[in-house]
């Protein structure tokens, strides 16, 4: 019995397999070049929404006249956005690098709980965009039923909007959680 119990222990004791760190550096790599990858195509998103929203702005008609202004800002949105990651991925992913070749362990854990905060700000995301769409068809329908343009235009374009972001958005999430399972040694 008491050889069973030390076993037992240090079973559950043990620390977890270390990953090698040449599996973090080729894990965070391969994360980080997917996301610069990501915001190329979410370049070309945020400018098809300005363009969109530039034709829409120009139109007689009153409903895709009001389409145009959340398209047009959601846009600008998505375009700093791409600015913003464009200008600071390269420095982050060198500082996890040298991070990874000083401290693997800590790099691990430190990035593990960056990454659970990510998990949750896709889930939250992900929520909100289908709300957004939602809302979006309600405002539609009620513009089109009461015959408020505005209102229809704005609908329109949020669905829309809302719908595009929560396809990209479930892209990045599994490719988010997939490099969360690679550091974290869950081949």
């Amino acid at each position: 019995m008491g050889r069973l119990t030390l076993i037992a222990w240090v079973l559950v004791a043990a620390p977890a397999t270390a990953v090698p760190p040449s599996v973090l550096v080729e894990e965070t790599t391969h994360y980080f070049a997917g996301e610069k990858e990501a915001a190329r195509v979410f370049m070309g998103v945020g400018a098809m929404s300005l363009a969109a929203g530039t034709a829409l702005a120009f139109q007689d008609d009153r409903v895709a006249y009001h389409s145009a202004w959340p398209m047009l800002g959601v846009g600008l949105v998505e375009a700093l956005a791409v600015v913003i990651l464009e200008a600071t991925t390269d420095a982050q992913v060198g500082r996890l690098l040298d991070q990874i070749g000083t401290d693997p362990e800590g790099f691990r854990q430190a990035e593990l709980t960056r990454m659970r905060r990510v998990d949750w700000e896709f889930t939250a995301l992900l929520w909100l965009e289908g709300v957004l769409a939602a809302g979006g068809i309600a405002m539609a329908i009620a513009g089109e039923m009461e015959d408020i343009e505005p209102l229809a235009g704005v609908g329109y374009s949020l669905t829309a909007q809302s719908a595009v972001m929560f396809c990209f958005d479930m892209i990045l999430f599994d490719h988010a959680k997939a490099y969360t399972a690679g550091i974290g040694g869950q081949f």
